[in-house]
C-alpha cells in the first residue's frame, strides 16, 4: 500500500532556495533537480 510522503513547509522553502541556486548556475539546472527530488519521493512512496 503507497503512503503519501509529506513535504513539511521547511523542507519546501529549502526545495525553492536549491532550485533557485541551481538555476543560478546553469539555466535550467533547477528544473532538472526538481525531476530527481520528484523521483526519489516517488521511490520513497513506493518503497517506505
Amino acid at each position: 500500500m503507497k503512503k503519501p510522503v509529506i513535504v513539511r513547509a521547511e523542507a519546501e522553502a529549502d526545495l525553492a532556495e536549491a532550485y533557485q541556486w541551481y538555476e543560478q548556475q546553469v539555466r535550467d539546472l533547477g528544473g532538472e533537480f526538481l525531476l530527481c527530488v520528484d523521483a526519489v519521493m516517488a521511490s520513497i512512496e513506493r518503497n517506505p
